[in-house]
């Protein structure tokens, strides 16, 4: 069953987050009437799955799957008019979203309950979540090329009480290309436990599993599970402190 020209959804949880996706890795387009998200199937196979049964949930039309060409990232995509005209009248933009400068539509912001949701389609899209060893901590990161949704970003995390580093920007290159980035980020433990235990974003859950294997197994690559890069030092004692320290946390919220 295909969505039809009637069909609506309610402004819920479900659609916040799926929001948040597509605002995070997705585009909608007027040229064939089709939304994409595009994730790395290959690092987020269980994020992809995920991404896939709420996509079907929701709009009741399974997304195909398109290999790209470097074998690495893949698309889900939707071919529907009526979904895209519904989209875009959630105040999603067509296009390019750099150049449209997205953010976050206002029936999300300015619902305290649809924060969260939103949030953690933006974490697991364009956020990351890693230990700082110099400082003893754990941070998340949001970074994006539009200035509003990193301020939409912040907005919504100081709406759920949460605390925030100032906005920073730079520059990156992507092929060829120059851009200005703007990232914010959330660190300390307690700041940082009331994120996860309010938000719970789904990269956190995957790696809480894949922490749980690691420690069973004896292993030594929890920190590229944690996706901090550092080549000499062996902190898997470390992290798993940390960890139970971020558990306790969260009991306390």
């Amino acid at each position: 069953m295909t969505p039809h020209k009637s069909f609506q959804l309610e402004e819920n949880p479900h659609l916040a987050e799926m929001i948040g996706i597509i605002l995070g890795d997705g585009h909608l387009s007027i040229d064939g009437y089709y939304l994409t998200i595009t994730l790395n199937f290959q690092n987020e196979s269980e994020y992809a799955l995920y991404t896939m049964k709420l996509l079907e949930t929701l709009f009741k039309q399974k997304p195909v799957v398109i290999n790209l060409p470097n074998n690495k990232a893949n698309q889900l995509r939707i071919s529907n008019r009526f979904l895209v005209e519904f989209l875009t009248s959630k105040n999603l933009r067509l296009g390019n979203k750099i150049k449209n400068q997205v953010g976050v539509p206002l029936w999300i912001k300015n619902n305290i309950n649809l924060n969260a949701p939103c949030l953690k389609g933006l974490t697991d899209t364009d956020g990351s979540i890693f230990p700082v060893i110099r400082e003893n901590s754990l941070k998340i990161n949001f970074k994006n090329n539009s200035e509003p949704l990193v301020k939409d970003y912040k907005l919504m995390c100081e709406n759920l009480g949460i605390k925030m580093a100032k906005i920073i920007e730079g520059w990156t290159y992507t092929r060829g290309k120059r851009f200005r980035y703007y990232k914010v980020h959330i660190g300390g433990k307690e700041q940082v436990a009331k994120f996860l235990y309010l938000v719970k974003p789904m990269k956190w859950e995957f790696k809480w599993q894949r922490f749980d294997e690691i420690f069973k197994n004896n292993g030594s690559s929890i920190i590229e599970a944690l996706d901090y890069k550092r080549d000499k030092g062996n902190h898997r004692v470390y992290i798993k402190k940390l960890i139970n320290e971020i558990r306790d946390l969260d009991k306390t919220f």
